[in-house]
């Protein structure tokens, strides 16, 4: 039911931006958003020098209980 409803909103949704002419503007916009997003992840500083966490065998051994 969910997918209809999907379905028929984004099919109305594209009729209405074709028929009224608003499609170029809805492609500036979509542009405007990737154009911005590209500059976010441009600008982020990524730290790959992670260390991978040791696990210790000695300090986390579990209590047998029938031993």
């Amino acid at each position: 039911m969910r997918r209809i409803l999907w379905l028929i909103l984004l099919f109305g949704a594209y009729l209405w931006s074709m028929t009224s002419g608003h499609d170029r503007m809805i492609i500036d916009q979509g542009k405007n958003i990737y154009t911005a997003l590209v500059a976010w992840f441009d600008d982020a500083d990524v730290d790959f020098q992670v260390k991978p966490s040791k696990k210790n065998s000695k300090s986390k051994k579990k209590s047998r209980r029938w031993d």
